[in-house]
């Protein structure tokens, strides 16, 4: 029975049947609570405890944390040292998990209820995988290539773990048991095979309550702590999580590449399966307060956060709840599209409630701060800057999450036009992120030019004021970066901003103008329209926006066809959120007009025109959908996809696309929820 199941012993295999083995067992089940400790730790904000934690011995388990934390601060902040960092003390961790995985499965020591080096079998994929995630973040394709390599060769190993962790747990699961034996096994039967590790000599019991206040320690700040808890227990624990996050991860990853790049993957053996890895994310997020669990977490809200802050398209409630109570009970998967609008919101909730548990295990952590922040934000803008702004964590020492904090924070702050507040902490950004340096010397001019138009005299201090710092943060943009590369390629915004200052400076030069008054449509607005702004703003600050676009149609420089075509473009998108939706629905009728011939209806002979900035054609064909749901709801629905598949087969890349494509993904996705 347990060969069928892939679990059989080999003639070494033995459980703990001396002093040495049970200290064996012991002394490895301690690393592994320093470690999670400091990964709490790091999940805290305590940067200090956890690098003091990392500090006092090598192991394994150590080495691993370490890889960690490194990659936390490398996805974060995407600066190339880090990522860096990531990539050697990953691979570190890599080879003396597998050295040790080759030490235990020789020896045959049972550790836990699962194969003897299975917790390094773990250390040794979870290195692989997030060393080769961070692989995809640098600038050299052959490291990309690499990273795929790798990714390949994980995925193939971690299913086969993943195989043998659900047959144990299968083999010792009871009958009639209901309970989800993919990550919980009866603790009885855990312990059949682990229960010799019990203390019976003084060696065994000084060691024994060193794990014991170690462990008592790590999980303290937990309103349920573990009681009777055994060596093997800590082991497996980092083991299941770990095979439910990192499998979840891997499947989360595979399943959301374009279907073009999943067809390719597939050939080498790589399918993602989104239901599956929900399913794992979940079960790891709700079951495990450590690393793996907030890992997790964070995968499902960057998950839903795209379509749980959609706003574009929307039913009443009254019409939500019809749909929700009509497909109710129809068999579905755990994608965002085959949701009910009832499900969505529960999902939403349920991950408000997950982020309240965190803040409250983790009272220092920043990270938590700033996820609940964001996801507050979707419905209430000014609590989530509050929130965002509260100092109830204290001191933060982790300076690349900081950085998003500051970065969200000074965006939301734009969104409710707070200008001068939000430059004035663009320009303190350069001193906490190195992520975009560029972008954030362009947003801060573009806010005090944004102040200096909207300013009566012109004449006046304050004004002149505004010119100066706006001229001033323009020109500095360019001389502060622009060559940072992630997966290979320039950074969209860099490469934006760049190109933007560039044409400032030209037309000034050919007008013989200030640089100030040779720029064109709104920069803030233009640069909030990729950043969800007019979609969380209230009416009448969209409103006030829709005003201040006007500035450059009368202002120093002739008003170009391309300045003339993104500018209207830009009024007909905050005219809808202002409630000016008549006027906006014309004039962009009007403008996809020069985008886009054919014979529209049905898709066929269509020519596309760019026109304005050059996400500005698809951006229009978008917007044109948006404001056919606007006027007629879900009558039109077929007309709103035929107005998203025209904008996502716009005939050539451009500056920006990823951010448009998100949103005609974000359309489609809630017209499949709808069932439209």
């Amino acid at each position: 029975m347990l060969r069928a199941l892939g679990i059989s012993r080999n003639a070494k295999e033995h459980i703990a049947s001396s002093a040495q083995d049970r200290i064996v067992i012991i002394n490895e089940s301690i690393e592994v609570e320093y470690a999670l400790a400091a990964m709490d730790a790091v999940l805290d904000g305590q940067l200090d405890e956890a690098n003091t934690l990392l500090d006092r011995e090598d192991s394994v388990f150590n080495r691993i944390a370490t890889g960690v934390l490194h990659f936390i601060e490398a996805t974060v902040g995407f600066e190339p040292e880090a990522i860096q960092q990531a990539i050697t003390s990953l691979a570190a961790s890599e080879s003396y998990a597998s050295k040790m995985k080759s030490q235990a499965q020789k020896t045959g020591l049972i550790t836990s209820a699962f194969r003897p080096g299975a917790e390094y079998e773990m250390a040794e994929l979870e290195s692989s995988l997030l060393g080769a995630i961070s692989m995809l973040l640098t600038e050299s394709k052959i490291e990309i290539l690499k990273a795929l390599y790798r990714i390949r060769k994980t995925y193939l190993a971690l299913e086969e773990l993943r195989k043998h962790v659900n047959n144990v747990d299968k083999a010792n699961s009871k009958p009639g048991d209901t309970a989800d034996i993919s990550s919980k096994s009866s603790a009885e039967s855990r312990r059949n095979s682990t229960t010799s590790t019990e203390p019976r000599t003084g060696t065994d019991k000084v060691a024994w309550e060193k794990f014991t206040s170690i462990h008592n320690q790590r999980t303290a700040r937990s309103s349920t702590p573990t009681t009777d808890i055994t060596p093997s227990d800590t082991i497996e624990e980092y083991l299941r999580s770990g095979v439910e996050t990192m499998s979840g991860l891997l499947h989360l990853i595979l399943s959301s590449v374009p279907p073009n790049i999943a067809r390719l993957l597939s050939v080498v053996g790589l399918h993602g399966d989104r239901e599956v890895a929900m399913d794992l994310l979940w079960t790891s997020s709700t079951g495990y307060h450590n690393i793996h669990g907030s890992l997790a977490l964070i995968a499902l809200i960057m998950f839903f956060d795209g379509q749980l802050m959609y706003k574009d398209i929307k039913l009443s409630q009254e019409e939500e709840d019809v749909i929700s109570d009509k497909y109710a009970t129809v068999k579905k998967g755990k994608t965002t599209a085959q949701l009910t609008p009832r499900e969505l919101q529960r999902t939403k909730e349920r991950l408000l409630v997950a982020l309240e548990e965190q803040r409250t295990y983790y009272p220092h952590g920043v990270l938590w701060l700033l996820q609940q922040g964001r996801l507050v934000t979707h419905d209430d803008l000014a609590r989530g800057v509050r929130i965002l702004e509260s100092d109830e964590c204290g001191p933060n020492q982790m300076r690349q999450v900081e950085g998003l904090l500051m970065f969200d924070r000074t965006l939301f702050l734009l969104t409710l036009n707070k200008l001068e507040e939000a430059a004035d902490e663009f320009i303190k950004l350069m001193d906490v992120s190195t992520w975009s340096h560029p972008l954030y010397m362009y947003m801060a001019g573009a806010c005090y030019l944004e102040l200096y138009r909207a300013s009566d005299n012109k004449e006046s201090e304050e004004a002149k004021a505004y010119k100066d710092k706006a001229r001033t943060y323009f020109s500095r943009a360019p001389k502060v970066g622009g060559k940072k590369k992630v997966l290979g390629r320039k950074m969209p915004f860099d490469t934006f901003v760049l190109r933007k200052v560039e044409a400032m400076q030209k037309a000034a030069a050919k007008y013989g103008l200030d640089l100030v008054d040779a720029v064109g449509p709104s920069p803030v607005y233009e640069a909030l329209y990729f950043w969800n702004g007019p979609s969380r703003m209230e009416p009448e600050t969209a409103a006030c926006c829709c005003e201040r676009l006007k500035y450059s149609k009368n202002a120093l420089l002739a008003e170009s066809p391309k300045d003339k075509f993104t500018r209207e473009l830009l009024e007909s998108i905050y005219m809808r959120r202002a409630g000016m939706e008549k006027e906006g629905f014309e004039k962009i009728q009007n403008l996809v007009q020069e985008v886009v011939k054919g014979d529209i209806a049905n898709g066929k002979k269509v020519t596309y025109t760019a026109q304005g900035e050059p996400w500005a054609g698809a951006a229009a064909l978008y917007e044109r959908a948006i404001y056919e749901w606007t006027e007629f709801g879900q009558s039109h629905a077929k007309q709103v996809r035929r107005w998203l598949t025209l904008s996502k087969d716009w005939s050539e890349d451009y500056e920006l696309s990823t951010r448009i494509n998100m949103k005609i993904t974000s359309a489609e996705d809630r017209l499949d929820i709808y069932r439209l």
